[in-house]
């Protein structure tokens, strides 16, 4: 997970923790808001994942099968 968190900008990762509700991230480094994050996400993985709608899920599984974290125009659709 850490490998795939290391693909955003530190201000991209402050937002997955506001989102998520994870506290004391907002003076960190990257390396420790990635480590927030994943230490967060391991205590209940579902409990997060109940959290997103079924449009976030996809995209957060087209992010991991395709193993980037943006979606070339051309693939984007309407």
């Amino acid at each position: 997970m850490a490998d795939h968190l290391s693909n955003f900008y530190v201000k991209d990762l402050k937002e997955i923790c506001r989102i998520f509700k994870i506290k004391g991230f907002s003076k960190g480094n990257e390396d420790y808001i990635i480590n927030l994050i994943q230490d967060k996400f391991m205590e209940d993985p579902f409990e997060l994942l109940k959290r997103l709608s079924p449009d976030a899920i996809g995209l957060i599984a087209y992010f991991i099968i395709e193993e980037r974290n943006t979606i070339p125009y051309d693939e984007m659709g309407d």
